[in-house]
């Protein structure tokens, strides 16, 4: 009973997936539709000022980076989890190309924007090296090459993620490669991961926050609502894009 009620301490992969959609949604409203309203310099009158909603851009987006390392949190544990992970991979794959178009739309107010990926693609790209890991630690016994394949693996997804420009780039599949390898030892696969989206974005050292959630899962499932995040992803993207054309945002300069 005292086991069963530890357990239930803590954040359930539901808990951790719904902090990290509310981080994304606040991350990306910012990003599509106030970076455009201060461009378009509709907020610089009023007792609050463009620079003022300028700050409050930067605290939307800095409470978006710790979405990310959740996401891949959880990957990692549905990847170890999932009976099926050619379905798993087949699924992430399916959501990454629709996504797409609302991802570019959403962010970039553009149809197409070769120059950015939405994340699904990192997360495919991470799942595909897990499965690669997976399949050579059940062939290879000798602990040297083991490692030596391993790292050649992450490498190639990782220049592939490159390659394409999905989210977060290369950096995005070591992360949740760390947080596989390392899985065992949460502590240091939380900070190993946070750590190179710190030393590699300037702007991710907010993720940070993500560490103590991710310490805290409670190793529990949680509510269904299996498919959620996979619908509301480009869905929150097709309503940022519209709203942003009902406002006539589009066409303004971009705002770093």
């Amino acid at each position: 009973m005292k086991m069963e009620l530890e357990k239930k301490k803590g954040f359930d992969g539901f808990s951790l997936k719904m902090i990290a959609v509310i981080s994304m949604m606040i991350d990306h409203s910012a990003a599509g539709i106030l970076r455009l309203l201060i461009n378009s310099g509709r907020l610089d009158g009023g007792t609050f000022g463009r620079e003022k909603w300028a700050n409050v851009y930067y605290i939307m987006r800095d409470i978006g980076r710790i979405a990310f390392p959740i996401f891949c949190f959880l990957l990692v544990e549905g990847f170890c989890y999932t009976r099926n992970k050619a379905k798993y991979l087949v699924r992430l794959f399916l959501f990454a190309l629709i996504s797409e178009i609302p991802f570019d739309l959403g962010l970039h107010g553009q149809l197409i924007d070769l120059e950015n990926q939405n994340v699904f693609f990192t997360l495919f790209l991470g799942m595909c090296a897990l499965c690669g890991l997976g399949i050579i630690k059940e062939k290879i016994q000798n602990h040297f090459v083991y490692g030596l394949s391993a790292v050649f693996i992450t490498l190639v997804f990782m220049e592939i993620s490159e390659l394409l420009h999905t989210d977060y780039h290369r950096f995005g599949v070591l992360v949740i490669v760390l947080f596989y390898v390392f899985r065992e030892y949460r502590p240091l696969a939380c900070g190993m991961g946070l750590l190179v989206l710190i030393l590699c974005f300037g702007r991710e050292l907010p993720a940070v926050f993500a560490f103590p959630l991710l310490l805290f899962y409670n190793g529990r499932r949680g509510r269904g609502m299996k498919y959620f995040f996979y619908v509301f992803y480009p869905a929150h993207l097709t309503i940022l894009y519209l709203v942003g054309s009902f406002l006539g945002l589009y066409g303004s300069v971009y705002f770093r």
